[in-house]
């Protein structure tokens, strides 16, 4: 289909095809960003609480260590070895998106280069 459009004459060639067909996209999906649309509310609350919930994992890590939390707006809500049970936790809780976290060791990242 892409050459039988290049021997129509419709593109001098496939470069120029491509181009095109990339052109399109991104005009499409520039539109498509303009669109007012419904924010995704469960996505703004947890950005608003990532900072609360991140300060607190680098306060509390070491001593939650091989557990699973769950977090809401920088608070512990429930810890324990079972995420989902966690998980059901916060549910029972009212919280409907609670950071869910399983702390383990982190290991130095090693990286080479010039």
């Amino acid at each position: 289909m892409v050459l039988d459009r290049v021997r129509s004459g419709e593109y001098s060639s496939t470069s120029e095809l491509i181009n095109a067909a990339v052109r399109n996209l991104i005009e499409a999906e520039h539109v498509a960003a303009q669109r007012p649309g419904r924010p995704d509310l469960k996505s703004l609350e947890l950005a608003q609480d990532a900072p609360a919930n991140l300060e607190w994992l680098n306060r509390n890590r070491a001593a939650y260590m091989g557990e699973w939390v769950a977090l809401h707006k920088g608070r512990l809500i429930a810890h324990g070895k079972n995420g989902l049970d966690l998980y059901q936790a916060a549910l029972a809780q009212g919280i409907s998106l609670p950071l869910m976290h399983r702390i383990v060791q982190e290991h130095p990242v090693s990286w080479g280069g010039w």
